[in-house]
Order: C-alpha cells, then structure tokens, then sequence
C-alpha cells in the first residue's frame, strides 16, 4: 500500500511537471508566467481596515467575519479565474495568504468548513472554490477540514442584483447541518466573496443549530 501511495504520488508530480511545461502558470492578476498569483499582485491587494473585521449585523450567528481584501482590482481578477475559469490551482497562493493572515491575526477555531453549493451548482461548475480554498487551508495549517457536516439542501437563485434584505431572505434555511459531529465545535467558515454577509449568516445559524459553539466567517474579499 505504501509503495502503491508513492508511486502514485510520483505520477501525480510528473503530471504536474508535464503539464507546467505544456501549460506554464500564468499569473491570474497580471499574466505574469511563472506564477499563478504572483507577489507583485499580492501587494496591490486593498487590504480591509482592522485587521480585516467587516461590522456585522444585530443578533447575528456569526462570532465574527473577517475578509483579506477588498474585492477588487488584481484580487478580483484571481477570484473570478478560480471560480469561472476553472484555474483551480489559484486557490494554493490565495490559501496561502489566509493562512498568512491568521498567522498575525490567530482566531480560536477548531474546523475549517466550506460554504457549501447546492449539488445542481456543483455539478454545473464542476467544482466548489470554497471547498478547493478549505482544503488548501487546511494543509497549511494543519486543522481538520470538514466538508460532510454542512449542506446546501435548498437551492435558491442567485444572490446578484438583490438588496441585503432580500438577500437574507433568499438563503433563509437553505443550509442544514448533518449529524452530531459539530458539538461544541468552533468552526472556520470559508468562502471566497462576502458581499452582505447573508450566505455566510444563513450559514452560520445553521451551524450553531447543529451544535457548533463558534462561528468565524472568513472569505478572501468583500465589497467595498
């Protein structure tokens, strides 16, 4: 079995290499080859004031919700490679500066959790960002990814061109917890974009329904 891991293991980096060659990374901000998010980009990120902390609404389920950035210029351009474009190894340097930012800004979190899409979207996509950020995330820093517990059972239209009320009402209940496995559990919820906040609310109330004890929303960008 061990033998069986390595070998497989090595196909899987000279595939990379392979089709690094075939297909050299190529910055997702500026074009830049040799680098899927390169550091010049990554400095012109419009970081978000106070450490990130976006204010939240009265009586929300959210402990907190924290953004890297602003959702704009060459973050945004990341952003929309990785979740329309299907340049999924974006996520790696985009997890990457997560885990820089809770390095110098430590939230008391035990899981790392998605938000989760509706299976009709995932199958569209083919893939969920969140999910491909979570697990990236989790590999840096070394806490359990859960991407079972919570589901997207309800699926609803899409959240562009609605005011933050209509919003909330939307993703009201679209999301269910599965199983007693969160109990007492302080979540790291993750998603790529917080416009209002609202999925990552309905979220958020359907952890703490399910028995987690925190909930930290933490997203790569939000609307300035």
């Amino acid at each position: 079995m061990g033998l069986l891991t390595k070998a497989e293991s090595g196909w899987a980096s000279l595939k990379n290499y392979l089709l690094d060659l075939l297909f050299p990374p190529r910055c997702a901000g500026c074009g830049r080859l040799g680098y899927w998010f390169c550091e010049r980009c990554v400095s012109e990120i419009q970081t978000v004031e106070d450490r990130g902390t976006v204010p939240r609404r009265p009586n929300s389920a959210l402990n907190g919700l924290r953004a890297l950035g602003y959702f704009d210029g060459r973050l945004r351009k990341a952003i929309h490679a990785l979740k329309y474009s299907g340049r999924r190894p974006v996520a790696k340097p985009l997890a990457q500066l997560l885990a820089r930012y809770l390095e110098n800004n430590p939230l008391p979190y035990e899981v790392i959790m998605p938000v989760p899409l509706h299976l009709k979207r995932t199958r569209e996509r083919g893939y969920n960002q969140a999910e491909i950020l979570a697990q990236e995330l989790g590999n840096l820093t070394s806490k359990k990814v859960d991407v079972q517990s919570l589901i997207r059972h309800r699926l609803t239209p899409a959240q562009v061109g609605l005011s933050e009320e209509e919003r909330l009402t939307n993703v009201r209940g679209a999301f269910q917890v599965l199983g007693e496995g969160l109990q007492g559990k302080a979540v790291l919820l993750v998603d790529d974009v917080a416009t209002t906040g609202a999925t990552l609310e309905a979220c958020a109330h359907a952890l703490r329904a399910g028995g987690a004890s925190k909930v930290w929303g933490f997203v790569l960008a939000k609307e300035r």
